[in-house]
């Protein structure tokens, strides 16, 4: 009986390793069918003209000779809208409030030149930035 069971333990371990092996690739062939027709579906798509229209004026703004565009803007920003977090400075609201437009565009340098991650420091919030002296190249001056 010991006998038996020496010589039948190793097979058997191999025969329940393989058969989960086999399972394993059952699933794995299983999800890679579904890709596929997940794929020729998305193939057969891009065959039909109207899809590709479709797609061209969703996804890249076209339009056809002689429509005309509409872009509707609102106050709500889309969700894949750009923040402060991604690396993009804002220019804070005092600053914006008691400025005129170019004041803030230049706040809007120095701000971005000091790093979206660094907050505006105290020295340039609240003081007027002086944009770069001029230099008059003719004169040398």
């Amino acid at each position: 009986m010991t006998f038996l069971a020496v010589i039948l333990a190793p097979t058997l371990r191999a025969y329940i390793h393989q058969r989960g092996e086999i399972s394993a690739l059952e699933q794995q062939i299983a999800q890679q069918k579904s890709t596929v027709k997940t794929l020729s579906q998305e193939k057969q798509d891009w065959q039909d003209p109207h899809y590709v229209e479709q797609q061209a004026r969703e996804r890249l703004k076209f339009v056809m000779p002689g429509d005309k565009q509409y872009t509707t803007i609102t106050g709500d920003k889309p969700a894949d809208a750009t923040s402060p977090e991604s690396g993009i400075a804002s220019v804070p609201d005092d600053v914006r409030a008691h400025r005129p437009w170019y004041g803030e565009m230049w706040e809007s340098v120095v701000i971005a030149d000091s790093g979206a991650k660094a907050p505006a420091s105290e020295s340039t919030v609240g003081k007027k930035a002086e944009p770069p002296a001029v230099r008059d190249t003719k004169s040398g001056k």
